[in-house]
């Protein structure tokens, strides 16, 4: 597993470099840690005809994202008379483990419109390089009991996947064929990018201890990834747009003297998001793939092959808010 501590140690420069002493203005600095649950998938579904005859082949490919994850978050907030008017908020995080469920790769296969028949299964654990990066502007647009926030976000998300130790079978002549090993699989890696806009609810009166949000918010995805089917010699490439939707719940404990404007904190975090996104795929042999035998594919190209893609993730966190 690879690891991104560097750049954690860049936004602490980052961050201190950001901060003016201004009146209104202060900075939390917040450890994170927590569990990640869910996913992230790609399937194509082809519909072509050969000389007349009618064939659909469908491939799923799922990847799990169940991990611990650690990292920093930084909150900027901007106030007028002891209470808060704007936020800016950053986190950054990475996995700290990798993921505890299996990798599934499914094929189906049918002709002339019949029912699809899966000739191929395989399951493989794998290791994950995660980095995730999510960012917001907010502006208080009500203040009261329940203070109302408009929020404009921007998420990045990366995964790394190397797909190892895989076991499965393949149908030969209506036969299955069992196989399994230890190399390396399979490389992918994809990466999101979400632009969103929220609203966000917050309840919480200045001096109080406990502080509750609520946020919501929608957007356009936009998605790259790159398949390496190392054992078939075969790498594959795509694109997309698609849409998002996210939401967090956030529970806020606060320490120390009431009187204090800037106190510390526990806070309990959890959140979901959702993608869902459609582009082109072009796939490319780089090698001779052994699955074809007595034709050599070096060379050969398929592009324009529906790709699409989803992720699911859900996250629990701790954090631990240090004002300074």
């Amino acid at each position: 597993m690879k690891t991104y501590t560097p750049l954690f140690a860049v936004l602490w420069l980052i961050i201190g470099s950001a901060i003016s002493a201004q009146d209104g203005i202060s900075l939390e600095i917040t450890p994170a840690g927590g569990m990640n649950f869910g996913y992230t998938e790609y399937e194509m579904d082809l519909r072509y005809v050969n000389e007349g005859v009618p064939y659909r082949v469908r491939s799923l490919l799922e990847f799990p994202l169940g991990t611990s994850f650690l990292g920093l978050k930084a909150t900027l907030t901007g106030s007028h008379d002891y209470v808060e008017d704007w936020k800016i908020d950053a986190m950054l995080v990475t996995n700290m483990n990798d993921p505890s469920g299996k990798m599934y790769d499914h094929d189906w296969e049918a002709v002339y419109n019949e029912p699809l028949t899966k000739f191929s299964y395989t399951e493989s654990n794998s290791k994950l390089s995660s980095l995730a990066l999510e960012t917001s502007v907010s502006k208080k647009l009500h203040s009261g009991a329940i203070a109302v926030y408009f929020q404009l976000g921007f998420d990045y998300y990366h995964y790394d996947f190397e797909i190892i130790d895989y076991a499965g079978w393949q149908l030969v002549g209506g036969v299955p064929h069992y196989f399994r090993g230890t190399e390396t699989g399979i490389l992918y890696v994809i990466n999101y990018y979400f632009p969103r806009a929220a609203m966000q609810f917050e309840r919480w009166q200045p001096g109080g201890d406990w502080r509750t949000e609520f946020s919501a918010g929608a957007g356009a995805v936009f998605f790259s990834d790159d398949d390496d089917h190392v054992l078939r010699l075969k790498r594959a490439t795509a694109n997309g747009t698609g849409f998002g939707l996210k939401a967090d719940f956030n529970i806020r404990r606060y320490l120390g003297n009431s009187h204090n404007f800037k106190r510390p904190y526990i806070e309990v975090t959890a959140d979901v998001h959702y993608f869902k996104a459609s582009g082109n795929q072009t796939q490319k042999w780089y090698g001779d793939d052994p699955a074809s035998e007595g034709y050599d594919d070096t060379g050969d190209s398929l592009s324009g092959l529906p790709h699409d893609v989803r992720s699911l993730v859900y996250r629990i966190g701790l954090e631990l808010g240090i004002p300074l």
